[in-house]
């Protein structure tokens, strides 16, 4: 019947003829379906009707069949020679055991395994999952394909993925078992796991975590560990020095507490943050978050119940250096706007927000990211000075909810005086978009549930004249 996918659905009439062979439904992201294709057809059949649909894409892992596996072209590129290379520095980051690549590419037969997935999403660029327009801003330890690169992997594969010479093939990385950047300094986590209903939904939750940092310490990395990403929609590190969080803490029976609309206090800092595809976080050299020795971690907890019991115990880990009067404190500037109405069918509705930096003295950009949710299409951000440059910060064309990362600029980009930081982010809210979950689509306001929206970018700065780290609020 040609099936090339799994899984892949055919229906045959009573004369066994294929009348419908493709997908089950048009779910790939989203968490409803927009078409149930397979049930069509099979109503269609049961009824004496004709399929209207009778072909639709598959998505799913490529069908390869033990005889499907010879060579068609000559073995000019190997695995030990070209494509070991490639997927060691772009690809094996994730595609290890323990960490969020469905499936390794650690080894030949690893590759050759995966050798139709490695093509395919390589040549559409869905993988490596780098979002930011290269050339749009320089970031460090980018991991884009060129042009060369997926050239390169289709020829492999074209060829039957041939091994070469594996002795002469690079070594695979190493990665630790359990932390990215090894044992932290200090592991913080919540004080018990937190049990959740099985009733479905979005469920905000605080957890009140004391901490107390070595003597003249700062925190120069961070890596947080969701305790179950089957619930865990994001998570973020707020530090409270105010008490207000250890109020709320008291007052509710349930570990931590509940609350919508914010943390209920006034954050000193939002330390970092995790989402989907979000990487662990290390600092340059020289620079810092710089915090009293004594706070509150408060630890914001967005989940997503699907129907379900479920438990979940996120842990973080802080990476710890000394203070040294060359530190640069780090600061978060958090830009944003709340007055988002989107309507439904609307294609390219564009959200802005904008900020402008000291009038008296130069600050300099460290990092970016953006953040939306399951709508959302693009985002730009740039800055303009006062003499008329335009500085190119992020652009990502194709954002996706599942690949979320905080980028780091390669060097600090010096922000004049009176700088504009500009920020677009275009939402498509109609049924053409794959990743809307509703069916039709509805009106979408701003809000913290999953299917609500935002558009915030988070920019990481130094200003010379900050002797501590605290969050900056720009929000429209």
């Amino acid at each position: 019947m040609g099936a090339t996918h799994v899984p892949q659905a055919f229906v045959l009439n009573r004369n066994g003829a294929v009348v419908y062979s493709g997908a089950i439904d048009s779910v790939t992201k989203r968490e409803v379906a927009q078409h149930h294709y397979l049930r069509d057809a099979l109503d269609a059949v049961l009824q004496g009707k004709r399929v209207r649909q009778p072909r639709t894409q598959v998505v799913g892992c490529f069908l390869t069949l033990p005889d499907a596996d010879e060579a068609t072209a000559p073995a000019q590129v190997t695995f030990a020679e070209h494509i070991a290379p490639i997927l060691y520095a772009k690809c094996t980051t994730c595609h290890h055991p323990g960490d969020i690549g469905p499936f390794p590419l650690q080894t030949y037969n690893d590759a050759k395994r995966w050798a139709k997935e490695t093509k395919h999403y390589t040549s559409n660029r869905q993988m490596p999952p780098w979002k930011p327009t290269p050339g749009f801003g320089k970031f460090r330890d980018e991991f884009y394909l060129t042009d060369e690169e997926i050239a390169l992997i289709a020829r492999w594969v074209d060829s039957g993925a041939p091994a070469g010479d594996l002795s002469k093939a690079p070594k695979p990385p190493k990665f630790n078992k359990d932390w990215f950047y090894g044992t932290p300094d200090l592991i913080v986590e919540m004080p018990e796991p937190y049990e959740l209903d099985g009733v479905g939904g979005d469920e905000y939750r605080y957890f009140v975590i004391p901490v107390e940092l070595p003597e003249n310490k700062i925190i120069v990395g961070i890596d947080i560990q969701p305790g179950n990403r089957e619930v865990v929609h994001h998570a973020n590190m707020f530090v409270d020095t105010s008490g207000q969080a250890r109020k709320l803490d008291a007052v509710d029976p349930k570990p931590g507490y509940s609350k919508f609309g914010g943390p209920g206090f006034i954050p000193m800092m939002m330390l970092g943050g995790w989402v989907p595809g979000m990487r662990p976080t290390m600092l340059d050299s020289g620079f810092a978050a710089v915090l009293p020795r004594k706070f509150d971690l408060v630890m914001e907890v967005h989940y997503f119940k699907r129907g379900k019991r479920e438990s979940d115990r996120t842990r973080v880990g802080l990476y710890l250096a000394d203070r040294t009067p060359q530190t640069k404190p780090v600061q978060l500037a958090v830009l944003g706007n709340t007055k988002i109405k989107i309507p439904p069918g609307e294609k390219n509705h564009r959200i802005h927000a904008r900020w402008t930096t000291p009038k008296d003295r130069s600050i300099y950009a460290l990092a970016v990211m953006a953040h939306m949710h399951l709508i959302a299409r693009g985002t730009e951000v740039v800055a303009k000075t006062p003499d008329g440059r335009t500085i190119p910060l992020l652009q990502i064309k194709d954002y996706d909810f599942n690949w979320q990362q905080t980028y780091f600029y390669e060097k600090p980009i010096e922000l004049p005086p009176g700088t504009v930081i500009e920020c677009v982010g275009w939402y498509d809210n109609s049924s053409d978009n794959p990743n809307n979950p509703s069916n039709p689509p509805r009106e979408v306001r701003y809000g913290e549930g999953t299917y609500d929206e935002m558009f915030y970018i988070f920019l990481a700065i130094h200003d010379p004249k900050a002797t501590t780290s605290y969050l900056i609020p720009a929000r429209l």
